[in-house]
């Protein structure tokens, strides 16, 4: 989507900002409820203006998650090597912690820029 044309649709509608993610419901274990969640969050970062292959995205997304989500997303940034960290490596780490492997769509990289 165009800059320009993100800027605009700003202007016009004021958008909410997702629910927070605290990494302990059981709706977060449902794949299903797990991908709309990420993909709403990528979204909503994209209409604030941010380029979500950056790192600073992750600490924006980070007021976001709470309790166990938060905890993670902690240790996460301090993983060596930033230039890897974004908000999609930031969301195959907190699937993996989240969704049983036995889930009918496992751990697969679902998320583009991962």
């Amino acid at each position: 989507m165009k800059e320009e044309t993100i800027k605009k649709a700003t202007r016009l509608v004021k958008i909410k900002e997702p629910e927070v993610f605290d990494g302990k419901g059981e709706k977060w274990k449902d794949t299903i409820n797990f991908n709309e969640y990420m993909e709403q969050l990528v979204r909503w970062l994209k209409w604030q203006g941010l380029a979500v292959d950056k790192e600073e995205v992750v600490e924006r997304a980070s007021f976001q998650f709470t309790i166990m989500a938060a905890r993670w997303l902690k240790d996460y940034s301090k993983k060596p090597n930033s230039a890897k960290r974004n908000i999609h490596g930031f969301m195959v780490l907190l699937r993996k912690k989240i969704i049983p492997s036995t889930a009918s769509v496992h751990h697969g990289s679902s998320f583009r820029g991962a």
